[in-house]
């Protein structure tokens, strides 16, 4: 599965013309990496998945990311973030920063700073569960079997 809306959805619902106008193969370009970014952040691919908020929610995130993407590869927006690198040197010590990195940690959470689109990638991502209390079987203190022990 490429993304989770096609052309048609995409040109719709985006309200950025320039979005709009692009020809087929570059829509769909960005519809692609909408599509991986959305797997890669959730770590699912949702092809069986069938819940229509979910389905929802695929749509928007795609076409949200398909802006987001579109301007991040705008000549002057590129610019602009590799100009957020800064070096110093004093002496013979130097360093740089890069105010726009994002760091592991905000992945779901702040990642494109587009608030809706972020809580939509958060709420799809899958939920960490500690597997080791599926199975675990709780004995009586006082040592009598309990209903389900043979």
């Amino acid at each position: 599965m490429a993304g989770y809306a096609n052309l048609d959805e995409v040109r719709e619902l985006t309200t950025v013309e320039e979005v709009k106008e692009l020809s087929d193969i570059k829509l769909k370009n960005y519809i692609d990496r909408a599509g991986a970014w959305i797997r890669r952040v959730t770590k699912q691919t949702f092809e069986a998945e069938t819940d229509p908020d979910i389905l929802l929610d695929l749509t928007t995130a795609t076409y949200l990311l398909v802006e987001y993407l579109w301007y991040q590869d705008q000549v002057d927006n590129k610019d602009s973030n590799l100009m957020a690198a800064t070096s110093e040197t004093i002496g013979s010590y130097s360093y740089t920063t890069n105010k726009t990195a994002v760091s592991e940690s905000k992945i779901g959470d702040d990642m494109t700073g587009i608030k809706e689109l972020d809580m939509i990638l958060g709420s799809l991502m899958v939920a960490s569960v500690n597997n080791s209390f599926f199975f675990s079987v709780s004995t009586p203190s006082k040592g009598k079997p309990g209903p389900y022990e043979l």
